[in-house]
């Protein structure tokens, strides 16, 4: 059996087992646990599964183990549940049959806390035990993979790996002309989450003359104390111009909204908002990066063109030249495409 262990994100979980089963993957081995609400469209699209309400909840984990020991492997997409990581540091062998696939936080998470708790410490210290002991690490930015070894002197094999959490091959295009405008309209960050630096990069953006609409997705990741701090702000600094995404969107409308906008500016200084960044990529449009993360250094690798997020501090905003935004997105398509997806969930799968 195959166990996948997921977080309560059902906008990563869905995408993922959608991909699976529309590619005819046979699921009949694979048992999905999930943090969260219970969701009917998983047993509709065959996909056997239990739900846990929360970390917290004793039964469900304690029903876990049971399935921990069963699973022939056990793919964790998001290192993240406390019991989880209990387990794995207290049965060893767990480690062994273990597929770690990084999300950005769960590696990044004692690196970005405001202020470290004795829980933190505690949480901290298994989470030590455990990345050690994983037996593969699935990421497709190498530099995550060097991070893990640094900070947790993780021992497991890399596996290269592209994967479904939503991102749409086919937003890939090219674009037939310059993109000439004296106003831009710009997406600024992924999330609700602090670690998008909002108001850091709304005090650089203050009074840039090339700005027409900002937009800023808070539809999810973090708490509505910060999403009504940042929507306030940035009402006061931008005005008619700031527009905040308050309600969540699903992915087709999500995706037809980023193709709207022009310049898209991501100042996280940890890896995140990967398949946003790689849709604005595949979609033509520029992107600014913090150039120390991860997703950027990949993008570099790769010789795709990006725009240094420090560039914002003396200068205004610019886009890309459409020949150099054209070669951006052929470069991302030859590497994200469904012959690659489904190559690295094969690898994954048989291993």
């Amino acid at each position: 059996m195959i166990l996948h262990i997921f977080n309560d994100q059902k906008k990563f979980s869905k995408p993922f087992f959608g991909f699976l089963v529309e590619h005819s993957f046979d699921l009949k081995e694979h048992f999905l646990i999930h943090y969260g609400k219970k969701d009917e469209w998983f047993g509709i699209s065959g996909i056997n599964n239990f739900f846990i309400p929360s970390f917290i909840s004793i039964i469900g984990n304690i029903r876990m183990l049971f399935y921990l020991f069963k699973a022939d492997k056990i793919i964790i997409n998001c290192l993240a549940s406390p019991a989880l990581i209990l387990y794995l540091a207290v049965f060893p062998n767990l480690c062994k049959k273990s597929y770690w696939l990084i999300w950005g936080k769960d590696l990044y998470f004692f690196r970005f806390l405001e202020k470290i708790r004795w829980y933190h410490q505690v949480y901290e210290f298994f989470r030590k035990i455990v990345i050690r002991r994983i037996k593969y690490i699935c990421t497709l930015f190498n530099n995550d993979y060097l991070l893990a070894k640094e900070w947790y002197n993780a021992e497991g094999e890399l596996i290269p790996s592209i994967l479904p959490f939503g991102l749409k091959p086919e937003l890939f295009r090219q674009i037939e002309n310059d993109i000439t405008k004296d106003r831009y309209n710009i997406v600024i960050g992924n999330s609700a989450s602090l670690t998008n630096n909002h108001e850091d990069i709304f005090a650089i953006m203050k009074g840039k003359i090339s700005i027409d609409k900002i937009y800023c997705p808070l539809s999810y990741g973090g708490k509505k104390k910060y999403v009504n701090k940042i929507k306030d702000l940035g009402e006061k600094l931008f005005g008619n111009h700031f527009h905040p995404l308050i309600d969540f969107m699903d992915s087709a409308d999500y995706f037809k909204f980023l193709d709207s906008v022009d310049i898209a500016i991501y100042n996280h200084h940890r890896q995140e908002a990967g398949n946003n960044i790689f849709s604005m990529i595949l979609m033509c449009k520029t992107v600014y990066l913090d150039l120390n993360t991860s997703v950027a250094k990949f993008l570099v690798e790769q010789r795709i063109v990006i725009k240094d997020i420090k560039e914002l501090e003396n200068s205004n905003l610019e886009v890309l030249p459409r020949k150099i935004l054209n070669n951006n997105a052929k470069i991302l398509r030859e590497l994200y495409n469904e012959k690659n997806l489904i190559k690295t969930m094969k690898t994954i799968f048989n291993k």
